[in-house]
């Protein structure tokens, strides 16, 4: 247990390896080196901030704080999970991410990497209330070898350069709300996998740009599909599913 109350200090692990039954901080834990591994189910209610070392173990992470990861790994089978009252950005521009163990979002993930590579039968889950910002035209790959899949039962947004979020062995579900954009180019959700519809597609126009009358945009491309959505807006305009 780490608490110091009243006081805020930053708890930082260089080094060290660690093998932990389970770890409750209420301090902001920084892991700049080094390796953590937890048994059991651990709280960093003070956040995380990790640009390098891991954490693993069989125990769940939650995060109930605002918390950075700009480098290291996480490793499963434990799962991540992010509060309601918690904020994760996952933010490394120019390199690959991996993601070992299932992210769980009750709360917001802003994910701005190239590429991200899901190992270990890890899947990406968006409960209802939560909010995922894909900030950029991001590749997730299943390596794990096993069916996978981007769940969305909250609102999924994609922002930065328009353009696809592309899906390689790793199946696309929603049933809360996506919000894509037309522009030049044009947002896009796009697997090599299977695609179940519902829920709420919600169209913005990129800034500057202007649909020619009877212009066709191409959102969705799945080796198969399942459902509809249940309602497409544009901005206050309602269009037929």
């Amino acid at each position: 247990l780490i608490d110091r109350p009243g006081v805020t200090t930053i708890v930082t692990v260089q080094s060290a390896v660690a093998a932990l039954v389970s770890l409750q901080s209420a301090e902001p834990l920084s892991v700049t080196g080094g390796s953590i591994a937890v048994s059991e189910s651990s709280e960093l209610n003070g956040g995380l901030l990790m640009s390098g070392g891991s954490l693993g173990g069989a125990g769940n992470l939650t995060l109930g704080s605002s918390s950075f990861w700009t480098g290291g790994n996480s490793s499963g089978p434990g799962g991540l999970i992010v509060q309601p009252s918690a904020a994760l950005s996952v933010s490394s521009p120019g390199a690959p991410g991996v993601l070992d163990r299932t992210l769980t979002n009750n709360g917001f993930v802003s994910w701005d990497q190239p590429t991200l590579t899901l190992t270990g039968g890890a899947q990406l889950i968006n409960r209802p209330g939560a909010v995922v910002t894909v900030q950029g035209n991001l590749t997730i790959t299943n390596a794990s070898g096993g069916p996978a899949a981007l769940t969305n039962e909250g609102t999924l947004i994609k922002s930065g350069p328009g353009g696809p979020l592309t899906l390689n062995n790793l199946s696309f579900v929603t049933s809360g709300a996506v919000v894509l954009r037309v522009g030049d180019p044009t947002d896009a959700i796009s697997a090599n996998a299977g695609g179940t519809l519902g829920g709420v597609l919600n169209i913005d126009v990129q800034p500057g740009f202007v649909p020619t009358e009877g212009a066709t945009f191409n959102l969705f491309a799945f080796s198969n599909r399942t459902g509809t959505f249940a309602q497409i807006l544009s901005g206050t305009q309602p269009y037929s599913p």
